[in-house]
């Protein structure tokens, strides 16, 4: 087998994994309200691999890490019910894999996603503004849609 279709197969293999780990997050977050520790672990070690596999500098995934989770755990601490832990986590996760750029506009972009859909709630009349909407689908769905643009 040839090194670029190595390449060019594991690339694919890759973003298959990443999607499908994206999927089954923002799958439990908008059932249970929970992002389970395993499904962030496996998304980061994937884009640890992505690093590797692209031979991007290490510190473009380490500066992503806490370019957008740093600032949402302290927003965490001083108002309660801002965010979940598991939204810090995968976003995090999404930080190694998407960089500091990336990240801030995953986050956007997640942020954008579920106004609109609260705002539908609210015309519908299905929601009140004390109502709780799980954010990780929303951050997931912006992921998928960024990777067409970063990977």
């Amino acid at each position: 087998m040839p090194l670029f279709s190595f390449i060019l197969y594991s690339r694919s293999l890759l973003l298959y994994f990443i999607v499908v780990c994206l999927v089954k997050i923002a799958w439990r977050d908008a059932s249970t309200q929970k992002i389970s520790d395993r499904s962030v672990l496996i998304l980061g070690m994937l884009s640890i691999v992505k690093i590797i596999l692209y031979a991007e500098p290490p510190g473009k995934g380490v500066a992503g890490f806490f370019a957008v989770s740093l600032p949402m755990l302290i927003l965490c601490v001083y108002v309660k019910g801002a965010f979940g832990g598991g939204d810090v986590k995968l976003m995090a996760a999404g930080g190694i894999l998407f960089g500091t750029y990336g990240i801030w506009k995953v986050f956007c972009m997640g942020v954008l996603l579920s106004g609109g859909y609260v705002l539908c709630l609210l015309l519908c009349r299905k929601a009140n503004v004390k109502t709780k909407i799980a954010m990780g689908p929303f951050f997931c769905v912006a992921m998928v849609m960024s990777l067409n643009l970063f990977f």
